[in-house]
């Protein structure tokens, strides 16, 4: 598991230029890489996690990397990253909670 710093945030997917009468589009507000399919139970697994303490949280990121260096070595990357977020800016913007998921119909 290495993650590819060279691929920017988000999938970059937009509806097609299409009619759509009759069509029901559903989108996922995912934010994690395209194809990633997410169980249902994610969410709230993550926000209990969360709720539990900065402790637990840190004991995942260990059990995740395992001994594998390099896979240690890209948590730490990912986690200077997060370091350098503002906590209010990211409030601000929405982004310390999960979105809900969007579903768009077009008719």
């Amino acid at each position: 598991m290495h993650l590819d710093r060279r691929k920017p945030p988000g999938d970059g997917r937009r509806l097609p230029e299409n009619d759509f009468v009759g069509a029901e589009i559903v989108l996922e507000n995912n934010p994690f890489p395209a194809g990633m399919q997410l169980s249902p139970r994610f969410v709230p697994l993550v926000e209990h996690l969360h709720d539990l303490g900065s402790k637990p949280v840190g004991e995942l990121h260990i059990e995740v990397a395992g001994a594998d260096p390099f896979v240690q070595d890209d948590i730490i990357l990912c986690l200077e990253r997060y370091r350098r977020l503002d906590k209010g800016m990211v409030a601000a913007l929405g982004g310390d909670h999960f979105p809900p998921p969007l579903h768009v119909v077009m008719k």
